[in-house]
Order: structure tokens, then C-alpha cells, then sequence
């Protein structure tokens, strides 16, 4: 065991005029610094790294494999329409005319008043969970579409709008 001593005054105008403090190292503490303080801050970045998941929240899943997530920190409210982000990850890849993809996300709108729904824009990614390159973006068509019930739609509503059917949703704090 390797040992330290130290004197030193703790306290500058101390009446006492040393302190002797004896710091003992173990061998384990010269490994721990040495070798593990680096896996732990490589430990930390990776968990940096993920952090673009750590926002994404599942609200449903189908039974083809598709899973539905928002980020409840884009859910903003004007009114009774309320606006968040959504994405969709697929496990089997879809078809557009460009290529194959596993997932999209899309700025939705939802009338808490109507319950209807329409796609603000949409960005369509080669990856899960919104990475890889991307294979087409643009806006939505603007059109309101109603909220079929049991629908994965109809889950992302219910978030949107979690007194249902009202304009009292406006009246809700953010």
C-alpha cells in the first residue's frame, strides 16, 4: 500500500500551526484512475450519442411491426389545434419510388375541436429512429383527415388532445 502524509493549516490564521493529514492509496485506487475514469467518460459520450432516442416516446405499435413514437417536447398548443412531432419506425423496410426505408418522422396537427388530423411535413429516413440519409421530405397536403377509432391515429389524438373531444384544450397550460 503506498501512503501519502501532508501537512498542511487548513485554516490560514489557525492557532494551530499544522494539521497532519495521512492519505493512504491502495493499488486498486491507481487502477480505478489510471484505467477505469476512461471507460466511464467513454460510458458517458456514448450515452451522448443516444440521446437523439431520448426524446422519442411510444404511444402505439401495429401488428406489421410498426412503432409509433412523439417527443412530448415539441407538443405545442394554439387554440384547440395542437402540433407535435411523431415518428414512425418500421421493422420491415417500406417501398417508396426512391428507395427502401425504416422510418419517418412528421410535424402532425390535431383539432382537439373535430377530432381530425393532417401531416404538416414529413421527412422519410433509410435508418431506424429518424437516421440515415434521407430518401424525400416536403409538407403535407393540408388537408384535415378525421380520427378513425382504434387507429394508431386515433392514439396519437388521444395524446394530443387528453380531454378528448373539446375546445377546452386551449384552455390548458403548456
Amino acid at each position: 500500500m503506498l501512503e501519502a502524509t501532508v501537512t498542511t493549516s487548513l485554516v490560514e490564521d489557525a492557532a494551530v500551526p499544522g494539521i497532519r493529514i495521512s492519505i493512504r492509496f491502495s493499488p486498486f485506487s491507481q487502477y480505478w484512475k489510471r484505467r477505469m475514469r476512461p471507460l466511464i467518460v467513454l460510458a458517458f459520450l456514448v450515452m451522448l450519442e443516444g440521446s437523439a432516442y431520448a426524446g422519442w416516446e411510444v404511444v402505439a405499435a401495429s401488428e406489421t411491426g410498426m412503432t409509433v413514437y412523439i417527443d412530448r417536447t415539441t407538443i405545442h398548443r394554439h387554440m384547440y389545434v395542437v402540433t407535435m412531432s411523431v415518428l414512425h419506425d418500421y421493422q420491415v423496410p417500406e417501398r417508396l419510388s426512391s428507395g427502401s426505408f425504416l422510418s419517418l418522422t412528421a410535424q402532425q396537427q390535431y383539432d382537439c375541436g373535430e377530432a381530425r388530423s393532417r401531416t404538416v411535413s414529413a421527412v422519410v429516413f433509410t435508418e431506424h429512429m429518424g437516421n440515415g440519409t434521407v430518401l424525400d421530405s416536403g409538407a403535407g397536403n393540408d388537408t384535415w383527415q378525421p380520427i378513425a377509432p382504434m387507429s394508431i391515429n386515433n392514439a396519437l389524438w388521444q395524446t394530443a388532445c387528453p380531454e378528448g373531444k373539446s375546445t377546452a384544450v386551449a384552455r390548458l397550460k403548456q
